[in-house]
């Protein structure tokens, strides 16, 4: 993001995709190793994994089911997605 650190208005996605990287760091820093496990997982995004993150799993095993639910979820949704909707994004 040159163009934010120069100051400069910035174009098109940019924005949105400056907002999503600094949530992804938020929750890198809050969550830790769990944040960067959950953020990997193919169709979760940085509000899908705060809200499993967000959940007190007394177990390990807990959290990954979780995270399982929540990429089988996006994969039998993402087929009625607008085409312009294909990005995984949450």
């Amino acid at each position: 993001m040159e163009r934010w650190r120069r100051g400069e208005e910035l174009l098109g996605d940019e924005e949105e995709l400056l907002r999503e990287a600094r949530r992804r760091a938020d929750l890198a820093l809050s969550y830790g190793r769990r944040a960067i496990i959950a953020l990997q997982v193919y169709g979760i995004g940085p509000i899908t994994a705060y809200r499993i993150l967000s959940k007190m799993h007394r177990e390990e095993e807990e959290f990954y089911k979780d995270l399982l639910k929540a990429k089988i979820q996006y994969l039998r949704t993402r087929p009625y997605w607008d085409e312009r909707d294909r990005r995984p994004r949450d």
